[in-house]
């Protein structure tokens, strides 16, 4: 049974009970090179394109720059910079070690702690601190 559906297919025989339908053919080369392709495929790749573009300017883009800039702080660090670790504590650095990658920083009188420089989130402007510090008063 499936041999004869298939064999009716390849000739383009109608099945029984079904009417058959001429199909007006133009043979040009150009229909034929479109048929295998859906329509507006071109026109969906460029929104792609602009979307990946979109999400790369507004998202990817200002956040590399921010780490950059974050990362530039972490290697600038001097004694006596204030600063703010990814658990939250403020605290001031009172030795920069060079070629390690942590450095010392006190977070109250007496109370000293090693910090990895990558946990460091934020360096305090020290007019920053001082301009929040005179409002507080």
């Amino acid at each position: 049974m499936w041999e004869q559906l298939y064999a009716q297919a390849e000739n383009k025989q109608p099945v029984k009970g079904e009417t058959a339908t001429v199909q007006k053919t133009d043979n040009s080369g150009a229909d034929s090179a479109k048929q295998g392709q859906p329509q507006g495929s071109g026109n969906l790749l460029w929104i792609m394109i602009a979307m990946i573009l979109i999400f790369y300017f507004i998202l990817i883009r200002p956040q590399q720059k921010k780490q950059k800039q974050l990362q530039k702080k972490r290697e600038s660090l001097k004694k006596g910079d204030e600063i703010i670790t990814g658990g939250g504590l403020k605290a001031r650095v009172t030795q920069v070690r060079e070629k390690e990658p942590t450095l010392k920083a006190e977070l109250s009188n007496g109370v000293e702690v090693e910090v990895y420089r990558s946990t460091i989130m934020q360096v305090v402007d020290p007019a920053a601190a001082q301009k929040q510090a005179a409002n507080k008063k």
